[in-house]
């Protein structure tokens, strides 16, 4: 086994695929993702970084055997552009839920969000909204908002490494936000307004990033709907586009049956050590691996038609 100084770029084939989707608002992530399966004629396909119905932007969608690698993908980063109303908080923190309480906007209201959003950057407890899908004593959080029940919910620290504000009057704001996992938008735009002496909930979200998925390389479902088969496949990236790590390594025939049947291998790889990437010796990928710090590779994830694998 040898590391490889380029990093490959397998053709994808749709079983075993991603797809960097620009969701429209609407439609729930698993509607999105099992559209996209039927599009590419799969029959399993799995999302990463839930979106909410009424949001928009990238979402990764995995085709196939691609879903076996979702736990995987590099989603620590994600980022948002966010326009909020002022003035008012709804039940749901967004514009699809009812007015539940309104304030005043103080007059120098741009002043107070600029001054007031760098509190909010870096490491900071948030608690979770209502109508959020965590779960508590059995049920998910919005299944007892939706009986009109209150549960009482930790604060959780959450991680904000950009808040900047782009825009502001005396009606709206429009924030970038760059965030960690498990960061809700809902509540920090409601935070950020309630430290700033009002109200204010959510009426457009669109997310521009998760990890290496961008929002300006992204493709709506119309697009591909509407797209000839030969320029539809051009939307699929190799599931190791996204996995966590830059390595890769390329083992020969008998290295890759060896680590198909479940038994490490050991030695050739320079000293490295953590996940890695694999391929086959006629460059398909197989599966995600790591290695020790004794040079010892095991295997994390292997396609299960690892062996004659090219995506």
């Amino acid at each position: 086994m040898r590391f490889l100084e380029e990093p490959l770029a397998p053709t994808p084939d749709p079983a075993c695929a991603l797809v960097n989707l620009d969701k429209a608002a609407g439609a729930t992530s698993r509607q999105a993702a099992g559209a996209l399966a039927r599009l590419f004629g799969q029959r399993r396909a799995g999302h990463a970084g839930t979106l909410d119905p009424a949001a928009s932007g990238v979402l990764p969608v995995a085709l196939g055997e691609a879903t076996r690698f979702l736990p995987y993908l590099d989603l620590e980063v994600k980022a948002y552009r966010v326009r909020a109303r002022l003035g008012r908080r709804t039940a749901t923190g967004d514009a699809e839920g009812e007015p539940v309480e309104e304030a005043p906007v103080p007059a120098d209201i741009a002043i107070r969000l600029e001054r007031e959003r760098r509190n909010f950057l870096g490491t900071i407890l948030q608690i979770p909204p209502m109508y959020a899908a965590l779960h508590h004593e059995g049920r998910r959080l919005y299944e007892w908002a939706r009986r009109g029940l209150e549960v009482e919910r930790p604060a959780r620290p959450v991680r904000v490494d950009a808040l900047d504000l782009e825009a502001a009057d005396e009606e709206t704001f429009l924030l970038r936000v760059v965030c960690g996992p498990g960061t809700y938008v809902r509540v920090l735009v409601e935070d950020l307004a309630r430290a700033c002496g009002t109200l204010a909930h959510v009426v457009r979200l669109e997310r521009t990033a998760v990890g290496p998925f961008r929002i300006g390389e992204a493709v709506t479902l119309d697009a591909l709907r509407a797209a000839a088969p030969e320029a539809r496949a051009r939307a699929l990236l190799p599931v190791s586009f996204g996995l966590r790590t830059g390595a890769d390594l390329l083992l020969d025939t008998e290295e890759a049956a060896t680590l198909a049947r479940g038994q490490p291998l050991a030695g050739g790889a320079s000293g490295a050590s953590g996940p890695v990437r694999l391929y086959g010796p006629d460059g398909g990928f197989l599966g995600l691996g790591t290695l020790d710090p004794g040079e010892r590779l095991r295997v994390l994830r292997l396609r299960p038609t690892a062996s004659s694998a090219r995506g």
